[in-house]
């Protein structure tokens, strides 16, 4: 190193000495000669341990573009640079999104006319489990109540994951997020004739025709530890396994459900399948509704499309904002490295499995543009028809068993 740059002062005395011939070329040699001592200069500084805005630390590792896996706990998140837009070199038009897209624009169609205003946002903070802004890429989280296990934390997971995704391509926004069961903005409290009208924007995982919750994906596409779920992409690959392990015509004739039955008085009745037999009349019906319901999640339901309605729900959530989204008083910064920092075992484990890796080398799908009305009101429709035809089903398998007991006393 000594004798590079003593070279390199030597040539910077031979240059003065020497008489130059045109200027043009002296001043051309000169900036490569200064060039190469900078070259030379930077490979004695390490680079990290300076200080100000030098101690942000690169999140890219060389061209491949894929975001360093190790994770330095002693950090903060200030001291980490917000991800920014990387330019691909995929200029190819992006593919259109699934149908369910359009569903967006439903959700959103309440603030269509007026937009989304600062004190509505507010208002929501009585029933919402935490407030998330991002500002600049940096993401802050205020929270109001403890959620229930981790649908919280695992939730704001999965958005810290969606920006590593699409680096720089979300503008600023902020929203209330609910993390219950059952949707917390009803319409009977916002009829569009009350002066309460329009109701606060809040973000939950479900949503109802007597509600005006903005559906969010579920917490546990990113893994959920207290039940030990793996992140979706792994579990996804293990049911597509699973189907395929035994031929429909080759299983057992038993049904099965597992979940709370205390959410609602629905799922009661799905506790009577459990070790039920299936009755030879239906065997065709349900094994069509698995084969299509099989295809439908592993077709319709891949992690890129999650992220990208994520993306494009919170992207035209952002252009009804009516206000400039600022850091709230009380607000914590999170970012993926300090998330990964702060848990260990299972949790941990889960985090880095559903890490994203890099950015992505395509641009989100194209956004369907709404129903048309005539559109919405056959699928409203079909759905109706639908729900008759289960119940004509149940009330038949209800009544067949019913002459199966009578005849069996008899």
């Amino acid at each position: 190193m000594v004798s590079e740059s003593h070279e390199i002062v030597l040539k910077l005395h031979e240059m003065e000495e020497r008489p130059a011939k045109r200027g043009v070329q002296t001043s051309v040699t000169f900036l490569l000669v200064i060039l190469v001592a900078i070259a030379t200069i930077l490979r004695w500084i390490n680079v990290s341990s300076l200080a100000g805005s030098f101690q942000k630390r690169i999140l890219l590792l060389g061209t491949s573009q894929k975001y360093s896996s190790e994770f330095d706990c002693s950090l903060k998140c200030s001291d980490i640079s917000p991800l920014t837009n990387i330019i691909t070199d995929n200029n190819a038009p992006s593919e259109s999104c699934p149908e369910y897209f359009k569903w967006i624009h439903e959700d959103l169609r309440p603030w269509k006319v007026t937009g989304i205003t600062k004190e509505m946002v507010e208002k929501a903070i009585e029933k919402a489990d935490f407030n998330i802004v991002i500002v600049n890429g940096s993401v802050y989280i205020k929270k109001f109540k403890e959620a229930f296990q981790t649908r919280d934390t695992v939730t704001i997971w999965g958005i810290l994951q969606l920006l590593r995704l699409y680096p720089g391509k979300l503008p600023d926004m902020d929203f209330m997020f609910a993390c219950g069961d059952k949707p917390v903005i009803e319409k009977c409290d916002y009829g569009q004739s009350n002066a309460s009208y329009p109701p606060p924007p809040m973000f939950h995982y479900c949503g109802d025709d007597s509600s005006f919750d903005i559906v969010f994906p579920d917490w546990s596409f990113w893994g959920w530890p207290e039940l030990n779920i793996k992140p979706w992409e792994t579990l996804k690959e293990d049911l597509q396994e699973g189907n395929s392990r035994i031929k429909w015509s080759e299983r057992e004739p038993y049904a099965y459900w597992k979940g709370n039955a205390k959410v609602s008085p629905g799922r009661h009745d799905l506790l009577k399948c459990n070790g039920s037999e299936w009755n030879t009349r239906i065997d065709k019906v349900a094994q069509e509704i698995g084969k299509t319901g099989s295809k439908y999640i592993q077709e319709q339901l891949r992690m890129k499309y999650i992220y990208d309605y994520m993306f494009h729900l919170l992207n035209e959530y952002s252009k009804l904002l009516k206000y400039k989204p600022a850091v709230p008083k009380g607000a914590v910064e999170v970012c993926s490295e300090t998330m990964v920092c702060s848990v260990e075992g299972l949790k941990k484990k889960l985090r880095i499995d559903s890490m994203v890796k890099g950015p992505a080398d395509s641009s989100p799908c194209t956004l369907p543009s709404s129903h048309y009305r005539a559109e919405l009101e056959d699928f409203l429709e079909m759905k109706d028809n639908l729900t008759k035809q289960v119940k004509m089903l149940e009330e038949g398998e209800s009544l067949g068993n019913a002459t199966m007991k009578t005849q069996g006393s008899a």
